[in-house]
């Protein structure tokens, strides 16, 4: 819940900042974002109890999409890939191609992206060859290299993305106090600010 406060109040801060921005001596009119988030998909990709699945959330997205192309914003607010058999046996990569299908246009960073191991999921973002590389971003401003200020290959700290003529500046921070909910071989080289 945390999360989706803090990124839906940095969303409407950075679109009400661009729009008091605005140069032009004309009212721009009303402008409707739609802003789509899930997190804690946990490589959910089949309908199965109470979980809806990515199927059936992929195939009501790209309708939405069809309606709105320019105003969707589609997110991920972590612990995307990790969690059912079948995406825990390709380390999330079928997980991330959907999403690239789908259309998100980033995913933050969660605790259980550690549970492998951090590189086989930022794997998909930086550029490994050979390796399926995201369309989409995962973002983590609040990740770094302890006793540096470098951050993890495969992480991008923010973006900018124009929708409906706007440009919209997005942050992506990983949430604090979650070491301790991630296995501490898998964290011990990396501090979350």
């Amino acid at each position: 819940m945390k999360k989706l406060m803090a990124l839906w109040l940095l969303l409407t801060a950075s679109f009400i900042l661009q729009a008091c921005g605005n140069d032009d001596e004309t009212e721009p009119g009303d402008v409707t974002l739609d802003l789509y988030y899930i997190n804690d998909l946990h490589g959910a990709l089949l309908e199965q109890d109470s979980q809806m699945g990515m199927a059936r959330i992929g195939n009501f997205l790209l309708s939405e999409r069809a309606n709105n192309p320019d105003s969707m914003l589609v997110l991920g607010g972590g612990d995307m890939v990790q969690g059912t058999l079948i995406s825990n046996y390709f380390y999330g990569e079928n997980t991330t191609r959907i999403m690239d299908e789908v259309g998100f246009d980033a995913t933050v960073i969660g605790n259980h992206e550690f549970d492998w191991g951090l590189e086989k999921v930022t794997r998909y973002y930086d550029g490994t060859d050979g390796v399926y590389q995201a369309e989409h971003l995962m973002l983590g401003a609040n990740v770094f290299y302890k006793g540096t200020d470098e951050i993890p290959s495969g992480l991008t700290p923010t973006m900018t993305i124009e929708k409906s003529g706007y440009q919209i500046g997005i942050i992506g921070t990983m949430g604090y106090g979650l070491e301790s909910s991630i296995l501490a071989p898998m964290v011990e080289d990396y501090v979350f600010t």
